[in-house]
């Protein structure tokens, strides 16, 4: 029966995986078992790969389309080819390896060492020797409202930023806590979405609320949630990153960064959305069926 059960719960964690692809290798822990949740982690590793490819190649292949139209049309077959080639490979060169520095430059983030932010640094480090991750870049930017978010294409490509307002806002246990979140998008391979999705859109101009709510499903709703899960899972105390982010939604929006367009694309990414430009968080009938909404997630840790 034992056997049975871990075969059900492995099976549904698998049914997660995007259709058509292989399931994805977990550790065994006991005979004929498997650890559901390194299942549900290694599918979830496996599809954000996937939608990171796709979010970089999908522009590339409409550019490559459009230079081999307008090559052909101006010169010759030829051309047509070699246009469209160059310039769509250009694009997803761009998106897939240069995505980080678009977004840090957007969002005026500013590398720092430890000597900058000593305990979040070594919290950092702590964290990750826990999870096996290798310690990544930080970043400040600076604005009053407290928050955190990662980018990169992956593991071995990591910005870890946080807003100056975080630093001071919280105590080392519900810091633990953000940190542990934001790591937590590293292990799950999220970033690598998140990154590339913010990319296209600042680099195509657009903003506003609804450039925001792109970015999150580029990003994978439902992201934050998850997150929060593998993170307490790290730390062990729920309450810890339930204070945060009680603290950081109740921060005051006095401008900044959630009025600015980088803010605006971005703001699905921070540990907890940033304000729209009028100050508002999702919230009573807008959290409704929105796992990634501060409320929902609150929650959620009262469970947990």
């Amino acid at each position: 029966s034992g056997a049975s059960s871990g075969n059900r719960r492995t099976s549904a964690a698998l049914a997660h995986a995007p259709a058509g692809t292989d399931p994805p290798t977990v550790p065994d822990v006991g005979v004929g078992l498997v650890d559901p949740v390194a299942a549900e982690l290694a599918a979830a590793v496996a599809g954000n790969r996937r939608r990171a490819v796709a979010i970089a190649t999908v522009p590339a292949a409409v550019v490559l389309v459009v230079g081999f139209v307008v090559g052909t049309a101006v010169a010759s077959v030829v051309i047509g080819v070699v246009a469209g080639v160059v310039l769509g490979g250009a694009v997803a060169l761009v998106l897939w390896r240069g995505g980080r520095s678009v977004v840090l430059r957007a969002l005026g983030a500013v590398a720092v060492d430890d000597e900058d932010v000593p305990g979040a640094f070594t919290q950092v480090e702590g964290l990750c020797a826990t999870m096996g991750l290798t310690v990544p870049g930080l970043y400040l930017v600076d604005e009053d409202l407290p928050g955190a978010l990662t980018l990169g294409r992956g593991p071995n490509d990591v910005a870890l930023v946080l807003t100056t307002g975080l630093v001071g806002a919280l105590d080392p246990v519900a810091l633990e806590g953000v940190l542990a979140h934001e790591l937590a998008h590293v292990k799950r391979h999220d970033i690598g979405p998140a990154t590339v999705g913010a990319a296209l859109v600042l680099l195509l101009g657009l903003g506003g609320h609804g450039a925001g709510t792109v970015v999150h499903r580029l990003a994978g709703p439902g992201r934050e949630f998850a997150a929060d899960r593998h993170g307490v899972e790290t730390t062990r105390y729920p309450p810890g990153l339930r204070q945060a982010l009680e603290v950081m939604t109740a921060a005051e929006h006095v401008g900044g960064l959630a009025t600015r367009r980088p803010g605006q694309v971005t703001r699905w990414l921070f540990t907890v959305v940033l304000p729209d430009r009028n100050g508002r968080r999702p919230g009573g009938d807008e959290a409704v069926g929105e796992l990634d909404a501060p409320q929902v997630r609150m929650a959620a840790l009262d469970e947990w």
